[in-house]
């Protein structure tokens, strides 16, 4: 859980504030800074889409785990680990 919280705060990191100052870098450039901006811009949505996706994958295998060490463990009902697995 821990792996993915550090992930989501990066990501809106890169969103709120990397991609808002390029916006607004861009707005104020000239024309030859803009193309240059764009690709930045561009590569920064690249990167928020790759992140995201292993943002998903971190929580939902911490889930799965967790999951699993109720379904395995007896301080919990079997039946509620073994929800945890099939909803994850």
């Amino acid at each position: 859980m821990i792996v993915g919280t550090t992930l989501w705060s990066v990501l809106f990191a890169l969103e709120g504030l990397g991609l808002a100052a390029v916006v607004g870098e861009r707005a104020k450039a000239s024309r030859a800074e803009k193309a240059t901006l764009f690709l930045v811009a561009s590569s920064l949505s690249h990167v928020f889409t790759g992140m995201f996706s292993m943002t998903i994958i971190a929580y939902w295998l911490a889930l799965t785990f967790v999951g699993i060490g109720m379904a395995l463990g007896t301080a919990y009902p079997k039946w509620l680990g073994w929800v945890l697995i099939v909803r994850a």
